[in-house]
């Protein structure tokens, strides 16, 4: 699993930081939004005013914790999946890491 950006949880419930792969180098903010549906995103990516991606809560089937799931980066010919998790060396427990999850072949 490699770490692509980081972002940092604000105040409102949102998320702020940068997305960086090797042909990506974006700010991003993860923005709340109410699902209008069961199964719809519950967040939005946004960069420079574009939506960008989505975001998921999902529970961990092992240990019940929540995290958030995203997806999508259009400008790709492959969605990338990735999930927020505590950045590596970190003490603050609102920056979070990017990790994609890469395909397994």
């Amino acid at each position: 699993m490699e770490n692509i950006g980081i972002v940092t949880k604000l105040a409102n419930g949102a998320y702020e930081g940068r997305l960086v792969t090797l042909s990506i180098k974006a700010p991003i903010r993860i923005v709340p939004i109410t699902a209008s549906k069961p199964n719809a995103p519950t967040f939005r990516i946004m960069s420079e005013g574009a939506e960008v991606g989505a975001g998921w809560i999902r529970q961990n089937r092992e240990t019940g914790d929540d995290y958030l799931s995203l997806t999508d980066t259009p400008e790709l010919t492959r969605k990338i999946y990735a999930n927020l998790g505590i950045a590596a060396g970190q003490d603050d427990q609102d920056v979070f890491a990017i990790i994609w999850n890469r395909p397994v072949h």
